[in-house]
């Protein structure tokens, strides 16, 4: 499976790589989606990385393969990898050796789609898988903005530069997870304590009440 066969890829230096995906949306009629991982060369070594893409139907059946070895499932590499190329495959299991792809990351990278579009603030950076019986890498007090990713803390500031129009695509669409974790992303950008999702979509949704009477 995909974790055990990351595992087996032998070390590559990585200090200035960061593991990040990205969904881009189809053209309605002619293509579907994608993701786009962000991978280690598993080829050189050298510790270069390069985008590829993966369909969204490859994605889950390495990640559903992840999950069946996990429970003793019947598993072969050559049914995961299927007509994946194989810098493709070995990178994006190299990810998931090391740090957690999973369904909640697939549906947060869709959502950053919907909040950046083609912009280049829509990337997702994962979390380092914790040892078994520990929390992940980063994990419990947090340091703050200074201790995030330099990607990460990109997206954060395009995210506060670009808020009136983000804020008025969720009005104009009704987005309200979208909304919700826009807060959550400027609670971390500042340091300060996220109030609660009850209290975010309330306010929301008085907020966009107010823009409709203004914009109808």
């Amino acid at each position: 499976m995909s974790r055990a066969k990351g595992i087996t890829i032998e070390d590559i230096p990585s200090e200035n790589y960061v593991p990040k995906l990205k969904w881009v949306n189809g053209k309605k009629g002619r293509e579907k989606g994608h993701f786009v991982f962000s991978v280690l060369d598993t080829y050189t070594k050298d510790g270069s990385f390069y985008n590829v893409e993966i369909s969204e139907e490859d994605v889950w059946r390495m990640i559903n393969a992840d999950r069946g070895t996990k429970y003793g499932f019947w598993f072969s590499f050559e049914n995961e990898q299927d007509d994946l190329p194989d810098d493709a495959y070995l990178g994006i299991s190299y990810l998931q050796a090391r740090y957690y792809l999973s369904v909640s990351v697939l549906r947060e990278a869709k959502r950053a789609w919907k909040r950046g579009g083609k912009t280049g603030w829509n990337w997702v950076v994962l979390k380092r898988r914790a040892k078994r019986g520990g929390r992940p890498v980063g994990g419990g007090k947090s340091k703050g903005f200074a201790s995030l990713p330099k990607s990460e803390q990109e997206r954060l500031l395009s995210l506060s530069a670009n808020y009136e129009k983000i804020v008025n695509n969720c009005y104009k669409k009704d987005w309200v997870t979208e909304y919700v974790e826009l807060q959550r992303d400027l609670c971390l950008l500042k340091g300060t304590k996220f109030p609660g999702k009850k209290r975010i979509i309330a306010e929301f949704t008085e907020a966009r009440k107010k823009w409709l009477e203004e914009n109808g």
